[in-house]
């Protein structure tokens, strides 16, 4: 379910996307979905690093331990990095959908 915080850094994260893409260089990590087709437009190198669902889980586990009861730097101040099993269900339970995905938008590219 998607929130009203959620759709506003959603939003704004597309805003920042568009007015960066038609700059000559620029550098965006992440696979969001909502901007893709802006960064595909003006993209003439894509990197993507297909790690496994046991790298992923491994790096989450480890970022959690290595920040628990800390406010990581990327996280907003007073944003307390939390690990719960809903946030492990959605990867786990995403990983291969999303893997299946970005394999198609690539072979579209």
């Amino acid at each position: 379910m998607e929130t009203k915080l959620g759709r506003s850094i959603i939003e704004r994260f597309f805003k920042i996307s568009a007015r960066h893409c038609p700059h000559d260089q620029w550098i965006i990590e992440g696979n969001y979905k909502n901007t893709f087709q802006i960064r595909l437009q003006r993209a003439d190198t894509i990197i993507y690093l297909e790690l496994s669902l046991h790298v992923c889980l491994y790096r989450v586990l480890k970022r959690f331990w290595m920040n628990r009861g800390k406010t990581r730097a990327d996280l907003g101040e007073g944003c307390e990095k939390k690990l719960d099993w809903t946030f492990l269900k959605i990867i786990c339970t995403t990983y291969y959908g999303r893997k299946k995905r970005m394999a198609e938008h690539f072979e579209a590219f």
